[in-house]
């Protein structure tokens, strides 16, 4: 069964051994390569560096790659694919895990230390008067790295399953854990969020793209039920494999609206990264970002919620034909199945506005469902769209092109052409997780270039130009209307046929308006945040301090900065702290600034108790333990005095250490003892005690 959301399954090079007659070569002739000409290359990640800057966002700056002993720029702007996610090439340095994070990728045979496995990179591009520049990049640990088996155990008390080995028996087998970061699937956990599963479509799932889970405890997990997988005594796991959910209603299972459990005796095909556990052990385990198993769980026909799944996603880029050297490529092909056979399937085209960020969904087409063995068909629930002829449906032609980065299949009577902005969704189970029912939004791993029509003609040039999210840009990193820096077109720009393209003007009428958000009033060492959210028409956000003692501005670009109060002793006046933003549009318009003064109230009076007043009267050893409440939330500093029976100071005042859970201790050795002590805070607050506990 081919994976959703898989790793790029790169192309297979053919080698062609072709004989020539030998000839003489004039001496100093050289054949000049064609020039632009495309590249395609495969292979371990040697090298990769990070540009110190460039015009936009750090978040975008590009840099270099070596794969096959040959560097190859990464443009600024530049997207990468991972296996069920897409992060920019400096987002690949500061995701990364310690001890490489924002330094090194912890992928690249270089780094230090060296990473756990090899990575592989495929790198599309042109080479341009020699320079080797990408125009995408697709990034995987290995690029056909899965396995198979029959789970055989599942330990609930982590998360880990393993698969392979004896069933029922745990240490047997290769041990599996769902990278997850927000516990979509199971427990929240990640060793790197570069590898983790998609966290809007299922990509741990049935074969027939229902949404499975691990239980997150021992007992019973609400969101991943076991009543969603009834018994069945004649199954070799005690558990049905076929079954189809019942319509949706309160108190009947199984509940469509919630995941299953996967099961021991489930036969799972998964893909992942090898994580190494922690030292001193020498093992490792697989953390994967996807997991298909080999159940088939239908809903019933025309109730809500179904569920989609894509397997493939091919799509040619068509281009300019040029006679002679080039075929313009237009072939696609999708396929995928359904929770719901009784559906037709839709395909959409997600164009993406370069400047706000806009989806909008383009027809590609429909197709129906295999119905499957009992009605002459294959496998029930599948889909294959495969135009010209394997088709419903076929929308005008040139419909495929321009070419979109994205892919979306959906359910009839899901109609997406009056959706506007991100929100492109459909009916949503209500307890899922949060991911899509009804249609499933993948990135198109496998894109068709142009090729020579003739072995032997001049290498031609990938098409970039053609390729709207290359040559125009996706609008904000963080999506429709996002704060985040836009994405834009590559830069250095991989040349096609034409000059370097236009890019996309994204002046917006009028400037921007910056809101600094509310004054506020803060106490001592109080963590604050700034708030510039309110501001209209802003995708870049820049806060300076303009008043007050310096502080450490974390966030300094984005909407919502924050920092720490500066320290006001109690009894002192005052601290007040003045902010400027000033944020700019898509079009780089800036606004007139706005201020918020944030003023710092010195300590607030706190409640100090004495929990012990201990003397040794052989050691001299006096010990005094105390408290504040302005702890654990806050910070208090305590100081304690010892006084005789007249109440006059015994040597100087002690400051007492915090030695957690709000508690301070101070232990004196050579002390008097005392008739009385008392213990002060700079918050105000204070109390005094005799001895609690007198030792010999």
């Amino acid at each position: 069964m081919t994976r959703s959301k898989r790793i790029p399954l790169f192309p297979t090079i053919g080698l062609c051994v072709v004989l020539l007659a030998m000839a003489t070569i004039p001496a100093g002739a050289q054949t000049l390569p064609s020039n632009p000409s495309q590249f395609d290359m495969v292979g371990y990640i040697q090298a990769a560096t990070l540009n110190a800057g460039c015009a936009y966002s750090a978040t975008l700056c590009g840099g270099t790659v070596t794969v096959n002993n040959q560097v190859v720029t990464v443009p600024a702007n530049t997207i990468l694919q991972m296996p069920a996610t897409a992060l920019t090439w400096q987002q690949v340095f500061a995701n990364a895990p310690a001890p490489y994070t924002g330094t090194q990728t912890g992928m690249a045979l270089a780094d230090v230390p060296a990473p756990l496995g090899t990575y592989q990179v495929e790198v599309i591009g042109n080479r341009v008067n020699d320079q080797y520049i990408a125009g995408m990049v697709f990034l995987a640990q290995h690029s056909l790295q899965s396995s198979q088996g029959f789970i055989n155990f599942i330990d609930l008390t982590t998360g880990i399953f393993e698969v392979g080995g004896k069933i029922g028996l745990q240490g047997t087998g290769q041990r599996v854990k769902i990278n997850d970061p927000l516990g979509k699937f199971g427990r929240a956990w990640t060793p790197d969020s570069r590898f983790t599963i998609d966290e809007n479509n299922p990509t741990i799932r049935t074969g027939t793209g229902y949404p499975m889970c691990i239980p997150r405890s021992t007992g019973a997990d609400a969101l991943c039920p076991q009543t969603n997988r009834p018994l069945d005594a004649t199954s070799p796991s005690g558990f049905s494999m076929i079954f189809t959910t019942p319509p949706v209603a309160a108190g009947v299972t199984p509940d469509a609206t919630l995941m299953a459990p996967m099961e021991v005796g489930d036969f799972v095909t998964y893909s992942g990264i090898l994580v190494a556990d922690a030292a001193p052990a020498t093992t490792t385990y697989i953390a994967a970002f996807q997991v298909i198993d080999n159940v088939g769980i239908f809903t019933t026909a025309g109730t809500e919620p179904s569920y989609v799944a894509i397997d493939v996603t091919i799509l040619g880029v068509g281009g300019t034909l040029q006679a002679g050297l080039l075929e313009a490529t237009a072939r696609t092909r999708f396929e995928g199945f359904t929770t719901d056979p009784s559906r037709t399937i839709f395909l959409w085209g997600i164009d993406v506005d370069p400047c706000s960020g806009k989806q909008t969904a383009r027809s590609w087409g429909s197709i129906d469902v295999d119905q499957g063995p009992a009605a002459g068909g294959a496998a029930l629930g599948r889909w294959r769209f495969r135009p010209p002829n394997k088709v419903l449906t076929l929308p005008a032609s040139g419909a495929f092109v321009p070419s979109t980065r994205e892919v979306r299949a959906v359910r009839s009577n899901i109609d997406l052409s009056a959706n506007t902005g991100d929100a492109l969704t459909a009916v949503d189970a209500a307890n899922n997780g949060g991911l899509l029912a009804g249609q499933y939004q993948a990135p198109i791993f496998a894109f068709l270039f142009p090729e020579n029509i003739m072995v032997g003609s001049p290498i031609v040039p990938n098409n970039f130009e053609d390729m709207p999210f290359l040559a125009q840009g996706s609008g904000p990193l963080d999506g429709f209307n996002g704060t985040g820096p836009a994405v834009g077109q590559l830069d250095v720009w991989p040349l096609g046929f034409t000059p370097q393209p236009v890019k996309a003007n994204c002046a917006i009428a009028g400037a921007p308006v910056a809101d600094a958000g509310p004054n506020q009033l803060v106490f001592s060492g109080a963590a604050v945040t700034l708030n510039g959210t309110a501001s209209v028409g802003a995708t870049g956000f820049t806060w300076t301090q303009t008043g007050g003692p310096a502080v450490v501005l974390t966030g300094a670009n984005t909407a919502t900065p924050s920092f720490n109060a500066p320290i006001v002793n109690f009894g002192s006046p005052q601290t007040v702290l003045n902010f400027q933003l000033v944020v700019t549009n898509l079009g780089g318009t800036a606004s007139a600034p706005a201020g918020v003064t944030i003023t710092v109230n010195p300590p607030a009076t706190d409640s100090v108790t004495i929990s012990l007043v201990e003397y040794r009267i052989a050691k001299q050893r006096l010990q005094v333990d105390a408290a504040s409440s302005a702890l654990p939330t806050g910070t208090a500093i305590m100081t304690m005095q010892a006084f005789d029976a007249n109440h006059k100071p015994l040597g100087p005042p002690q400051n007492q250490p915090y030695i957690g859970a709000g508690v301070y201790s101070v232990v004196v050795v050579g002390a008097v003892q005392p008739a009385s002590v008392t213990v002060t805070s700079d918050h105000g607050g204070s109390v005094s005690s005799g001895i609690t506990k007198l030792r010999q």
